[in-house]
């Protein structure tokens, strides 16, 4: 099962404002280009910026494509976003969850615990998610 990131305005948002600021650096190496100094560290330094403000503002006009969670058989993997590696939890390692909130809470065997955004799926989704982990382990409502 893959349950991807829910259609929400703020990604858009957050796509838009990086699309700025990468527009706002474009601005500034065309503005230290042309004057003298130390235009070629400088330059090179916000054409990094630039990269890097592009790069997130795609990141996250495609973050509904992303599989924010996927369970299958054995596993549980939870998407941890830019930078971060997908973290990969056997199931038989839960020892249950509690839902407070907007949030999912998985408690390990070995005390450990995993937070799981539940604003970030659909209802539907969230409802194929508890119905599924509520096979392998308890999931407990406060």
């Amino acid at each position: 099962m893959e349950l991807k990131y829910k259609s929400r305005p703020f990604w858009n948002l957050m796509g838009g404002m990086w699309v700025i600021v990468a527009l706002m650096n474009v601005g500034v190496l065309i503005l230290m280009v042309s004057g003298p100094g130390l235009a070629a560290v400088n330059g090179l330094l916000i054409a990094f910026i630039m990269i890097i403000s592009a790069f997130l503002a795609i990141s996250y006009f495609r973050i509904t494509r992303i599989d924010y969670i996927r369970v299958d058989q054995n596993a549980l993997s939870l998407h941890r976003g830019f930078p971060l590696p997908r973290i990969n939890i056997p199931l038989q390692n839960i020892d249950r969850g509690r839902v407070t909130g907007d949030k999912l809470l998985l408690i390990l065997k070995n005390e450990k615990e995993m937070e799981i955004q539940l604003q970030a799926l659909t209802i539907k989704n969230t409802d194929r998610l508890m119905k599924e982990l509520k096979r392998h382990f308890q999931v407990d409502h406060l």
